[in-house]
């Protein structure tokens, strides 16, 4: 079934999760996976749930709860999108010209820049993780983070103009996955909502800083790559985590 396919082909793409189900990579695959981009975030976050509640029960510090959560963090995506910010980084703040900015981007090695976003995403992470786990408010807001970092990511990924008129971003975004993708987000907005009303100032400013990086993109090199997609996901992630502990 298509649709089965398309929700194997959503979680491929965005974790490192192991699936022995084998999905192709069709153009309609690609197109329906949109629409489960929010579904991946909140798997992941359902995991991240799962694990503070049974540290807690063995009443494990707070502190170690957090370092547990943000390791499986890393994992579940192999670090690709912590990459993808790296790079982003590494190129956008060189202030080269649009060729330079791609090598850059491209090169497998990680230069200052990169490794100092590094270090204050996980350590943000780290920190906002340690103040949410402190607060007396549902576990389930944890789902919120990881599940709009996707869909902007996705958003931006059917919305923007990618850099490069081949490969897997561009073959995403040729298939016009917007209707697609907009029905994923109001999923993803009414359970958001119904968590918590206030985050409904979240969601607004997820998707302006979304829009900002890929307009900044467009104007840097021309548009977006997986470099982008991955430095959206990580940064509206800790903006995720911020507006949980103070919403």
């Amino acid at each position: 079934m298509s649709f089965f396919k398309s929700i194997i082909v959503a979680f491929q793409f965005l974790t490192r999760f192991y699936l022995p189900i084998n999905a192709e990579w069709s153009e309609k695959n690609l197109k329906y996976s949109l629409m489960w981009f929010g579904l991946v975030g909140a798997t992941i976050g359902t995991l991240f749930t799962i694990i503070v509640k049974l540290l807690m029960h063995f009443l494990i510090p707070t502190p170690v709860i957090a370092l547990a959560i943000l390791i499986v963090w890393i994992i579940i995506t192999g670090g690709m999108h912590l990459d993808g910010l790296s790079d982003t980084c590494d190129g956008f703040f060189s202030n080269r010209d649009r060729e330079r900015i791609l090598e850059i981007m491209k090169d497998s090695r990680v230069g200052t820049f990169g490794v100092i976003v590094i270090v204050l995403v996980l350590f943000f992470k780290f920190e906002m993780l340690k103040l949410f786990l402190t607060f007396n408010k549902s576990i389930w807001l944890l789902t919120v983070p990881p599940m709009f970092a996707r869909l902007c990511a996705g958003f931006v990924l059917s919305f923007y103009e990618t850099v490069k008129k081949s490969g897997l971003g561009y073959t995403f975004h040729n298939t016009n996955p917007k209707a697609t993708w907009m029905i994923g987000f109001s999923i993803c907005s009414i359970m958001t909502l119904y968590l918590e009303l206030k985050l409904w100032s979240f969601i607004i400013i997820s998707f302006v800083i979304a829009n900002l990086i890929a307009m900044y993109a467009k104007k840097k090199i021309g548009g977006a790559s997986g470099d982008i997609y991955g430095a959206i996901v990580e940064i509206v992630e800790v903006w995720g985590m911020i507006a949980i502990c103070i919403i």
